[in-house]
């Protein structure tokens, strides 16, 4: 059972695992890796159940997956490089804790994830930017998406000093920041045109099936209002953090990265023009 045309899959390395994730994360205190990540490093900032960890890129870029425990609960933290995209997951199924692990395989240049089984029937094909199962027997199936932010490394220090950073060794980039250069090996179904930069961050809602793209040099301070299909959306940015609410306050998960890898995946989406 597949949701995606089977033909739009690429393969990305060798074989399953090919890109280790981690499964046993070590965490430090942010200060003694103030020589080791330059203070514009971007990673996933994640406030959960009164703890406060920030998964570096630079930490994800030979890693993309961390399955990890926090305040008890299974989560599981994503970064495809190619397309910028960090997104934390609840890393259960039916209830029960599994582990991911990174496919090889890509779709619209974006990570294809599997969950670990003993049984091949099992193991589905999982997109990070849809956030849910896109070949297998769980085809269709959707991920709980955990709210995150993506920081500067500075910006989080200041916020949250007494929180924790994932460590996983001495950074290594082997795109060498050519992301969008290299995604374009995987042929994307994305037209460059200049109505965004292919590699401009955005932050990508879907409300009553509309897709949305948020262009991030769009916001500054304060709250945002706009409508989508008739539902009125709030969007609050404050201190690199940004909200999407509904009408009645209820949060809308959004996935933020790179504008090629949302519009590669909701072709028909718009972007939002600040009034």
């Amino acid at each position: 059972v597949h949701t995606i045309p089977l033909e739009e899959i690429k393969q990305g390395c060798y074989r399953q695992d090919c890109i280790p994730s981690v499964d046993d994360p070590r965490f430090v205190a942010p200060e003694l890796l103030t020589e080791v990540l330059a203070p514009e490093s971007l990673g996933i900032s994640l406030v959960y159940n009164g703890m406060q960890r920030f998964y570096p890129f630079p930490m994800l870029e030979t890693h993309e997956l961390v399955n990890d425990t926090v305040a008890g609960d299974p989560i599981l933290v994503s970064y495809c490089p190619l397309c910028g995209t960090g997104v934390v997951f609840e890393r259960t199924l039916d209830g029960v804790p599994v582990e991911f692990g990174v496919s090889g395989m890509l779709w619209q240049s974006n990570l294809l994830m599997y969950n670990r089984a003993k049984e091949l029937a099992d193991r589905n094909l999982w997109s990070q930017v849809l956030g849910q199962a896109v070949a297998g027997n769980r085809a269709g199936q959707k991920l709980n998406i955990i709210p995150s932010d993506i920081m500067r490394f500075a910006d989080w220090r200041t916020q949250y000093p007494l929180g924790e950073v994932l460590m996983t060794g001495m950074p290594r980039d082997p795109y060498g920041g050519e992301y969008y250069k290299v995604a374009q090996r995987f042929e994307p179904d994305f037209e460059n045109t200049e109505e965004l930069q292919p590699d401009e961050y955005v932050y990508g809602i879907v409300v009553n099936g509309t897709a949305k793209a948020y262009p991030r040099r769009f916001l500054s301070e304060g709250k945002f209002q706009d409508m989508i299909q008739d539902v009125p959306v709030t969007i609050s940015y404050e201190k690199g953090q940004v909200l999407f609410a509904d009408g009645a306050g209820n949060q809308i998960m959004d996935i933020e990265g790179f504008w090629f890898s949302w519009k590669s995946a909701y072709p028909q989406t718009v972007v939002w023009e600040k009034q």
